[in-house]
């Protein structure tokens, strides 16, 4: 799920990357007011290499985020560049949406669920899109002591197909998550100067039942700067296990409207 956030876990980031995804685009929000609407643009580049195919990517994705009290959703859809086995290919990912619901919120704690859901726009012969519409529920969990912000989340992602039938593992190249999956995100945030944050986190996900899959894990390094209304961030993010990609960086800038 960039994750795949950046639903903070308010969208695991959404998800990581989702969530992870989630995680990244809910950070801009954490303190919105009452009412908000924010905008956003990620840049990525990435190095992968995988079983069957080698290559890299680029790609931007804009993202709309809104905010009414504790609910917030998104949405994002990326254009890539897409290098692969030497074949250059243009197109359009999946479009991803998450809605959040923070249930619990006070000075040191803060918890809630979201729901994704992942429309195949992508195509999927050419690794663009995964080919199915996802559905990935998760539950996320914050927690702040001084000026350090943990955080965790776990959530299923599960394709709308036949998994028995329809299992090509792994998939899409500029995004690769298994057709069934438990899905996890970890971060722990510090200010360090002025409106600069630091921050590190991890992602994963474990494949189990009929489908086939890989576990997957990578690790990453986040600094963000602030300004009213706006954020800034830069991210890199390396592959450890299940060739999610090797490296990845990503340039994100974040506006409330």
């Amino acid at each position: 799920m960039t994750g795949r956030l950046p639903i903070a876990l308010v969208a695991l980031a959404m998800l990581g990357s989702s969530l992870a995804r989630a995680d990244h685009h809910g950070m801009a929000m954490d303190d919105a007011s009452d009412a908000s609407l924010g905008l956003g643009l990620a840049v990525v580049t990435a190095r992968y290499d995988t079983p069957y195919f080698v290559g890299d990517y680029e790609g931007a994705t804009p993202t709309v985020h809104g905010t009414l009290g504790r609910w917030s959703g998104m949405a994002m859809l990326g254009a890539y560049r897409l290098e692969e086995n030497g074949r250059t290919l243009y197109g359009l990912g999946d479009l991803m949406m998450a809605a959040t619901a923070t249930l619990v919120e006070t000075p040191a704690w803060r918890a809630g669920f979201t729901g994704a859901a992942m429309v195949p726009i992508g195509d999927q012969p050419t690794g663009f899109g995964m080919g199915h519409a996802m559905l990935m529920p998760s539950a996320w969990l914050g927690w702040r002591t001084g000026p350090l912000a943990l955080r965790g989340s776990v959530g299923y992602g599960r394709a709308l197909a036949d998994l028995a039938g329809h299992d090509h593992g792994p998939w899409p190249l500029v995004d690769p998550m298994n057709m069934q999956e438990i899905a996890w995100g970890v971060s722990a945030a510090l200010p360090v100067w002025r409106r600069l944050e630091l921050a590190v986190g991890g992602t994963g996900a474990v494949p189990f039942g009929v489908a086939m899959g890989v576990d997957r894990v990578a690790g990453s390094a986040r600094a963000a700067w602030s300004d009213p209304g706006v954020v800034t961030a830069v991210e890199l993010q390396v592959g450890v296990l299940g060739d999610p990609y090797v490296v990845r960086g990503l340039v994100e800038v974040m506006v409330r409207l």
